[in-house]
């Protein structure tokens, strides 16, 4: 499986697709750094913190379109085939594509953060957080960009056209962050609202039970969905919240029964 991975990495450093992405993460760093500092001088007291984590929610855009596409190069220019043909295993073709996804992924969460820290500090100052808080903040956004690298492996070892596989993977995304979003603003519901309406051609208004607030078990089923998805994850470590050991312990349950059922499909795939 090593020579698999070694002409993945060496493909993948010879294609724009790779040099394009760790150019737009650094780009997005400076971008971040540059909206905190306009923040301040509205007087807003923004700092360094607001802009570490951020880039998971980008990431889980970024790597869909990057995987997808690396991918669905290997179908199109039939190199899944001749790996195949040669005598790799299955199994072994389809770990390295996913190593190779996921190194790609942190290295450009490494070239984000590490612009963030050249450029923040001089410019923002240190993190008002603690090492502590930013170090399991860290492990946990590793923990759910591994999740998103194993969905979209998944699904573009599992469809050949990378039109399609790319098309799929955008698509899972925004389909989780729609749902997450909604999970977020049932659970941000207060429990009561105020009621607007005309009394004798005068406007009142009372306050009432809201009825969107969620009861207790309720409440305990939409945290679960927002601690599961990696979008809910994503949204949590960017305003640096949530029990990251909990999402950690989904990501990584995400990424290996994603791993596993997308090897078995891939050893039944009928590659053309």
């Amino acid at each position: 499986m090593r020579r698999l991975l070694a002409a993945n990495l060496l493909r993948m450093r010879k294609t724009f697709l790779f040099w394009g992405t760790l150019l737009f993460h650094a780009a997005f760093a400076l971008f971040r750094i540059y909206t905190i500092y306009q923040d301040r001088k509205f007087g807003y007291r923004t700092t360094l913190d607001e802009a570490l984590f951020t880039v998971i929610m980008v990431e889980g855009l970024t790597i869909a379109v990057f995987t997808a596409v690396f991918l669905g190069t290997e179908y199109s220019d039939g190199a899944v085939r001749n790996k195949i043909a040669v005598g790799h295993s299955r199994m072994h073709i389809y770990l390295a594509n996913l190593l190779t996804v996921s190194i790609a992924c942190l290295l450009f969460i490494a070239v984000y953060l590490l612009a963030i820290l050249a450029v923040g500090l001089p410019v923002l100052g240190s993190p008002a957080l603690s090492v502590r808080v930013i170090l399991n903040t860290l492990l946990g956004t590793l923990a759910t960009a591994a999740a998103f690298c194993s969905l979209y492996t998944f699904v573009g070892m599992s469809v050949s056209q990378k039109s399609t596989g790319c098309i799929l993977c955008i698509l899972l995304f925004f389909g989780m962050m729609i749902a997450s979003t909604y999970v977020a603003a049932r659970l941000d519901a207060p429990s009561e609202r105020a009621v607007f309406e005309m009394v004798d051609g005068e406007m009142v208004s009372h306050i009432e039970p809201n009825p969107k607030y969620l009861s207790d078990s309720e409440r305990a089923v939409y945290q679960f969905a927002m601690d599961f998805l990696p979008t809910g994850q994503a949204t949590q470590y960017m305003i640096m919240t949530g029990r990251t050991g909990r999402m950690s312990l989904y990501s990584v349950l995400i990424a290996l029964c994603t791993a596993g059922g997308g090897q078995a499909y891939f050893r039944r795939k009928d590659i053309k």
